[in-house]
């Protein structure tokens, strides 16, 4: 697996610290970036450190992670100007603060498809948990300031999945109209009804799915199950162009190991 920066195509991988309260993505997230390095036929580029989890408030954590997320967010930038699509392995959605806005500058016009059992929609101050992976959304919305930019406006974001939302997040949903699909009402068509043509990124937490499926590190019921990501991936790649692939929140095989989640996600990562 390659170190070193090139033009060429790649999956990048961040294991470093990003808000965490464990320290499992140091082991979790380079057999998930070799498996999808062999899916997209990709050298694999790996970055962060291994970290040793710490009790911090979200501010704090975004200081500490903060050089790790610019020189990740950094080589993001480098894909998209070279004119490739971004494939990342992430070890906590808390990374997309850095990664999104990147994405966002270059593809204006693209429809983020956020699957996760949360919103993450919180904003430091107003958050029940002060979880930094809790803001993961709103800071690339510019709803605060997470140094990285944003880019991100409500319209052009959807919701898929999602089942658990704080108060807060509920009422910033129904004030700026972003549609959320719960995990009964998901499939590839009604998904690709709300982005209805636009470029897409696709983000996908782990914990949307059904648990157990994967090891992850917070287990909401009722999630998906594989067919529905099938469905999704399937439609969104072949409805138009899928701009970025972000992949997070998987901590280890469950029932399922990361092949089978490489081969839900294949639509998106042929070379």
């Amino acid at each position: 697996m390659t170190t070193s920066p090139t033009s060429r195509p790649q999956v990048l991988g961040y294991r470093g610290p990003a808000g965490d309260h464990n320290d499992r993505p140091n082991r979790s997230v380079p057999p998930l970036l070799e498996a999808v390095t062999q899916a997209t036929g990709r050298p694999g580029r790996l970055f962060g450190v291994g970290f040793e989890a710490r009790t911090l408030s979200s501010g704090e954590h975004l200081a500490a992670a903060r050089p790790h997320l610019a020189e990740y967010a950094g080589a993001v930038g480098a894909q998209l100007a070279a004119g490739h699509r971004p494939v990342c392995v992430h070890g906590r959605c808390a990374v997309s603060l850095a990664t999104l806005p990147r994405v966002m500058e270059a593809h204006p016009d693209a429809v983020v498809v956020w699957l996760d059992a949360h919103a993450d929609l919180n904003v430091p101050g107003a958050s029940p948990t002060d979880y930094l992976g809790g803001m993961a959304v709103s800071g690339p919305l510019g709803w605060w300031d997470s140094g990285f930019g944003a880019g991100l406006t409500p319209d052009r974001l959807v919701l898929v999945g999602t089942r658990s939302i704080d108060g807060p997040e509920q009422r910033a949903i129904e004030e700026h109209g972003i549609p959320v699909v719960p995990p009964g009402e998901v499939t590839g068509a009604r998904v690709g009804e709300l982005v209805a043509g636009r470029p897409v990124v696709f983000h996908l937490d782990c914990d949307v799915l059904e648990p157990g499926l994967f090891r992850t590190d917070y287990r909401e019921p009722a999630g998906l199950g594989l067919e529905q990501l099938a469905d999704v991936t399937a439609e969104l790649a072949a409805a138009g162009p899928v701009v970025g692939v972000e992949i997070a929140e998987w901590e280890g095989p469950g029932t399922h190991d990361a092949t089978d989640l490489v081969a839900a996600l294949r639509p998106l990562l042929a070379p």
